[in-house]
């Protein structure tokens, strides 16, 4: 069998999404030596069994949904499941876990995937199934070794459950997605950036159809594969006009195939997290304490470790003092300037309480704009470098495991500071996790921010926790000295250069009664701050770019990141595409990264308020704010976290209000 190089490639980079049907299965066994069988083996066991053997020629759908009118769906389902229950792997199938894939995902309902990467040792990835909504993917997908089986039809292990059927009749086929249409989702959104490859399937299979009819415009996607045993000329003109081009041969020879052609010496190598090479092993009371998989993943997933050795990537101050503060940058370029109140944190916090043994909850709240996030990323800093505290600083999208937290406490035997942004948007697990430490007296304390209407608003189950609590206020005299000596070692002083000392701090204390972030702009630029943004947005070119900009703002402004597929199925904008023709009218506005644990791009803007004023100004009419609700709802996918997070958000009551 011959597979082109680019294919080769591509699956070697982990860049392939495998889409298995009923031809990828067959060759497998069961104890007794029964192969699987095939559609049309099956449809004929079903009627032998339902219906005496009548209709035994018909396509399986015919005669399941027969069968089903006959007895009834759970008697059909649980026969299936007796047929396929004991059915093993074949040994060519112990191949296909030695390669490292960006997804997987079958029509079929049986386990041999599942047994095939239960069976191999040296897996290069981890093999997670997702069988129906719910199945949240932030979650499965936690390790870097997770990887993805979507069952799009079901699972013999679901029989019992009638919301999600096996996928077997005509009207199946139509309705197929109820209780999995976000299985589907992530499907369509893999199929944008990476290649497919279809293996036991036909164009006449109706899933298969529609999933080529969803992805739209052909030109805009990678060219896709599929791995068939007989090939007709007509056939292959067919795949081939639909951008699919077809190889000839069957699974066993395409496994074996990559087998040979892909050297093995760096195959599907996926970094497993190990306790001796997380950096906070130097904090460690014995060399290796054999830490849980569950704890490691806390550490290298959910939480940031504040070290003097962090890699920080680099940041133009002057889009830092816009607004835009990708994760440590600033705080390690020493961008931000030193508030008045980092030292009273640092002294009532970090120094005042580092021997007790009891947990702590303490609030520092500003308003939108005030600084709030940069001087919480401050004050951990300071209190990891300079008070050799142990720090650990929850990513936006992290999540707390009181279970890791008292592993950890175990093995450090010192005080462990948490931080926590935008507290907020974990208010349950942040309650859960002083209860359970303030019985367990774990030596911990949880330094928290959030805005002030926020805290006024949602977290009012928090306030019997508070201990101590700290408000960012406006701008002192002596902060906007500081802060005018790093505008000008930065040369982002903007139309106040040239100005002198004394007309430059005039013109910041004419600002400081508002927000920091405010004061920055209408200070430098000499305008209002929203009409600086909403020129800002006036200015984009094509249309298109603005609109992806009002799109990422939409989201956005409850600080949330916005996965590139919801971008995509509202403007039909993939990520390559995005990148090749809007990164530079979008530059310094919407700044995309890769998020490592859901494996998609994420898009944001410079900072939350300024997405919010974008809104404000660019939607004026109520029709227009319920047409963007309404395309970006239907576009998004709650099982991903940061959909769930910004769903909720957007369908409050206040949040509503304000927005009609």
């Amino acid at each position: 069998m011959e597979i082109p190089a680019n294919l080769l490639r591509n699956v070697n980079d982990g860049n392939v999404v495998l889409i298995l049907g009923a031809g990828a299965s067959l060759g497998g066994l069961s104890p007794a030596g029964v192969k699987v069988p095939n559609s049309s083996e099956l449809a004929q066991m079903i009627a032998d069994r339902f219906l005496g053997g009548e209709h035994a020629n018909d396509p399986l759908s015919s005669v399941a949904e027969l069968a089903a009118s006959e007895s009834s769906l759970p008697e059909v389902q649980e026969y299936i499941r007796d047929l396929l229950q004991d059915i093993q792997p074949a040994p060519f199938h112990l191949l296909l876990p030695a390669f490292k894939w960006a997804a997987l995902a079958t029509t079929n309902f049986d386990l041999i995937i599942e047994r095939t990467y239960g069976t191999c040792q040296n897996r290069a990835q981890d093999l997670v199934p997702m069988v129906q909504n719910g199945d949240q993917i932030d979650a499965k997908l936690k390790s870097p070794r997770s990887l993805r089986l979507l069952k799009l039809h079901g699972c013999i292990t679901r029989t019992s459950d009638l919301s999600i059927p096996l996928i077997l009749s005509i009207d199946q086929y139509v309705s197929h997605k109820s209780g999995r249409d976000r299985l589907f989702g992530q499907l369509k959104d893999l199929s944008h950036e990476h290649i497919l490859v279809f293996v036991g399937h036909s164009l006449q299979d109706p899933d298969i159809r529609q999933l080529l009819l969803d992805l739209g415009d052909q030109e805009k996607r990678p060219r896709y594969f599929t791995v068939t045993p007989q090939l007709t000329e007509p056939q292959r003109r067919l795949w081939e006009g639909k951008r699919i081009t077809p190889l000839q041969g069957t699974f066993e020879e395409f496994l074996l195939t990559l087998d040979k052609e892909i050297s093995n010496v760096f195959r599907g190598v996926v970094a497993s997290p190990s306790t001796v090479e997380l950096p906070i092993s130097e904090r460690f009371i014995v060399h290796d304490p054999g830490l849980s998989v569950g704890c490691l993943e806390f550490l290298e997933n959910d939480v940031d470790y504040v070290h003097n050795a962090m890699a920080t990537e680099f940041l133009d101050p002057k889009l830092f003092y816009r607004g835009y503060n990708p994760r440590w940058a600033a705080i390690g370029q020493n961008l931000d300037v030193k508030r008045n109140l980092q030292d009273i944190v640092l002294a009532d916090v970090i120094l005042g309480h580092a021997e007790e043994s009891h947990c702590r909850f303490c609030l520092v709240k500003g308003h939108a704009g005030s600084g709030k996030s940069v001087m919480l990323q401050r004050i951990a800093w300071e209190a990891a470098l300079t008070f050799n505290s142990l720090c650990l600083f929850l990513r936006t999208n992290g999540t707390l495991s009181f279970d890791s937290l008292l592993e950890l406490s175990r093995v450090v035997d010192e005080h462990i500071y948490l931080f926590v942004d935008d507290v907020g948007d974990h208010l349950t697990e942040v309650l859960e996790l002083i209860k359970a430490a303030r019985r367990s007296s774990i030596p911990l304390t949880i330094i928290a921010a959030e805005r002030t209407n926020e805290w006024n608003m949602s977290c009012e189950d928090l306030l019997p926790y508070v201990d101590s609590e700290y408000e960012v206020g406006y701008l002192s005299k002596q902060e906007i000295q500081g802060l005018l000596d790093l505008l000008a070692n930065h040369r982002a002083l903007f139309r106040l250069e040239g100005a002198t000392r004394a007309e430059q701090e005039e013109a910041f204390v004419e600002k400081a009664g508002r927000q920091l972030l405010v004061a920055l702009h209408e200070a430098t630029l000499g305008k209002p701050f929203e009409d600086i943004i909403a020129d800002e947005f006036a200015e984009v070119n094509p249309e298109l770019a603005r609109l992806i900009y009002l799109g990422v703002c939409f989201l956005n402004r409850y600080d949330v990141p916005v996965r590139a597929g919801i971008i995509n199925r509202v403007y039909s904008v993939g990520f390559t595409e995005f990148k090749e023709r809007f990164f530079q009218p979008l530059d310094r506005l919407v700044f995309a990264r890769f998020d490592r644990r859901i494996r998609d791009y994420t898009y944001e803007t410079r900072h939350p308020h300024v997405a919010d004023i974008v809104v404000d100004r660019a939607v004026a009419s109520a029709q227009q704010r319920l047409d963007l609700h309404l395309n970006v709802i239907n576009s998004m996918n709650i099982d991903y976290d940061s959909d769930k997070k910004a769903f909720r958000k957007l369908v409050r009551a206040r949040a509503l209000l304000n927005d009609f």
